[in-house]
């Protein structure tokens, strides 16, 4: 991971949740993030859903420190956001998210 890059956390139970992440910094062992809002991309063909991007012109938290881990499987790194929510590296692509109103 490097400064600027674009982290994407999904997440939820009866609906998925997207939040994104801004690379600002970084230590030996960890990055620091801030996170970033979400905009809408484009409508999904179902109801109460769409595909959203990351809006970095809205930043929406301060600065963390997050150790940077690798999966075993396929060696992608990441980061623990909380106890439910990691984040890894945004492909670029819009992401599905859903909700209830």
């Amino acid at each position: 991971m490097k400064v600027n890059d674009i982290l994407v956390s999904e997440w939820g139970y009866d609906q998925t949740n997207v939040d994104f992440y801004k690379v600002v910094g970084l230590t030996p062992k960890s990055v620091k993030i801030v996170q970033v809002g979400n905009k809408i991309a484009k409508a999904s063909e179902l109801g109460m859903s769409e595909y959203v991007v990351p809006n970095l012109n809205e930043i929406c938290s301060r600065v963390m420190t997050k150790r940077v881990k690798t999966f075993r499987i396929d060696e992608k790194q990441f980061v623990s956001i909380n106890s439910f929510a990691s984040a890894y590296m945004w492909d670029g692509k819009p992401v599905f998210q859903s909700h209830w109103h």
